[in-house]
């Protein structure tokens, strides 16, 4: 294949978003929040975390078990490695990996759920 297909940038691009994505998302939402003073600031705030968390955690697994090569290259990236959309060697990232970010992911969108319902 070639290197400079459409399919093969559509994949990185995927993958890039799917790791730093969510990143951009939180820091977007810092900063609408900061502009909105107040308890309304406040639950956009963490209702976005807890969103943004948790819809991570949902693509991430899906992703993971139906074997989408943007995952496989987003976890590629977390190793520093060349991304290889079209060679994915799933047996190269260990479950622990992938079950182990989704678990961190799920208790911190939980934590902040808890924390949006115990002060708001």
């Amino acid at each position: 294949m070639s290197r400079h297909d459409k399919t093969y940038d559509r994949i990185i691009a995927l993958a890039y978003f799917h790791r730093y994505g969510l990143s951009l998302f939180l820091l977007l939402m810092v900063l609408i929040a900061g502009k909105i003073n107040g308890e309304i600031g406040a639950k956009i705030f963490a209702f976005a975390w807890t969103g943004g968390f948790i819809s991570y955690d949902v693509w991430t697994l899906v992703g993971y078990r139906r074997r989408w090569r943007h995952i496989f290259c987003s976890f590629q990236n977390a190793h520093r490695e060349r991304m290889t959309p079209y060679n994915t060697a799933w047996g190269r990232i260990k479950k622990s990996e992938i079950y182990g970010t989704v678990c961190g992911s799920v208790i911190l969108g939980l934590l902040f759920l808890f924390c949006l319902i115990a002060f708001l």
